[in-house]
């Protein structure tokens, strides 16, 4: 690579640290909120609102950090990221009224820290090592979202939440200090100019748009099932007399698929390297995904449950690093943030879709309708890249006869 190990390592620290601060109160919102919507009517809703707000200033503004990263340099946006990202979870942990939460809360996606870690990885990584990086960067992800709730829920029966906010920012600032004094500055190669206007940008690609369309159905899938699957560990649990709560079981199942998800990550972002395409790594852990959660319709072993998830954590963590191991590979050198910020634009689209349209199918229909949603989700992902890359090839053998 073009950057030391120490470079890396940072940008991982990072790349955990900021996860770490959305997750903390992703399973207790509806709880800390209570202090903030005492005086207020549908404070569910007021939840809802504030869980939703990071993905909603992230939606519109990814693209735009991510050129601003190409053009100002990563290094610097970066700093500029993390000082948001800090006053952002400062603001949350100081909060005393509900509009100044969901401002933090906004800032935090505004901030656009995902995007330019992923494009300062792609732009420091050469291409034989690329889908490594973007692998142990999953695996960071992985397990700030493992860490994260559990920290989040203990801090609130033991102590106070605000603490450990304001600790995640002490330990941020120090990572903007380390990062301004340490954090190698790539120097970019400037691009050899054409007059040749037949190409377009990258992301007019039609592959990079199926690869787009793809992430909007897998994330749609996978937050589909955050959304569901307490609600069918609940009717399982009825059933089989569990010793455990369906809030228990469901943070314990979860926990440990984001523990799969966390040794996999680095697996797959190898496979992509040695194989040079991530088209057979995505196609296999998009169905397998599918097939997975589709089973869950005729299990009822909460041990069954459990292996099931585990495969499906596995190879969910194959997913967004394969897509953006492609995409990054097509897009120039000079526009791999403005391609990854559309990319992460398109993740939270789904991250969006799958819930509301989860929560929809279960309200008109029941646990089982919702599952094979969510698994049509994965099943789709798979078949919008297979379907792209037949009509690829069917162009090709067109164009040689």
């Amino acid at each position: 690579m073009r950057s030391s190990r120490l470079d890396h390592f940072i940008i991982l620290l990072c790349q955990f640290f900021s996860t770490f601060g959305l997750m903390v109160l992703i399973p207790i919102m509806p709880l800390y909120m209570e202090k903030l919507t005492a005086h207020m009517s549908a404070p569910t809703i007021w939840a809802g609102l504030a869980l939703a707000a990071p993905a909603i200033g992230s939606l519109f503004t990814a693209p735009i950090v991510g050129h601003l990263s190409d053009t100002f340099g990563h290094k610097k946006a970066l700093l500029l990221s993390l000082v948001g990202f800090c006053i952002s979870i400062l603001l949350m942990a100081s909060a005393q009224h509900l509009y100044l939460f969901i401002f933090a809360r906004i800032l935090l996606g505004f901030c656009g820290l995902s995007v330019i870690l992923n494009a300062y990885v792609s732009y420091l990584s050469n291409e034989q090592q690329r889908g490594a990086a973007f692998g142990q960067l999953q695996s960071s992800v992985a397990l700030a979202c493992l860490c994260g709730p559990v920290l989040g829920g203990i801090f609130m029966d033991q102590w106070r939440v605000e603490v450990l906010l304001n600790a995640t920012a002490f330990v941020v600032v120090t990572l903007i200090v380390i990062a301004s004094l340490v954090l190698t500055n790539p120097v970019k190669t400037e691009a050899p100019k054409t007059k040749d206007k037949s190409k377009l940008p990258a992301f007019f690609d039609r592959t990079i748009f199926s690869w787009l369309s793809a992430g909007i159905l897998v994330q749609a899938g996978g937050f589909g099932l955050v959304s569901c699957f307490v609600l069918y560990i609940s009717e399982i649990s009825q059933s089989t007399h569990s010793s455990l709560s369906a809030a228990s079981l469901t943070g314990t199942i979860h926990a440990l698929s984001w523990g799969a998800a966390f040794i996999a990550a680095t697996y797959w972002g190898k496979r992509n390297d040695d194989k040079g395409d991530s088209f057979n790594n995505f196609i296999y852990a998009s169905l397998i995904c599918g097939i997975t959660i589709f089973a869950l319709i005729w299990v009822s072993n909460l041990w069954l449950i459990l292996v099931l998830r585990l495969i499906q954590g596995f190879c969910f963590a194959a997913l967004i690093p394969s897509i953006l191991h492609t995409i990054s590979l097509k897009a120039g050198t000079q526009s791999q943030g403005k391609v990854i910020g559309i990319s992460n634009s398109a993740f939270v689209l789904g991250q969006l879709i799958g819930p509301i349209t989860i929560t929809l199918t279960y309200s008109f229909f029941n646990i089982t309708a919702a599952l094979i949603c969510t698994s049509l989700f994965f099943i789709g992902a798979g078949l919008v890249v297979i379907l792209n890359r037949f009509l690829m090839d069917t162009i090709l053998e067109e164009a040689q006869e």
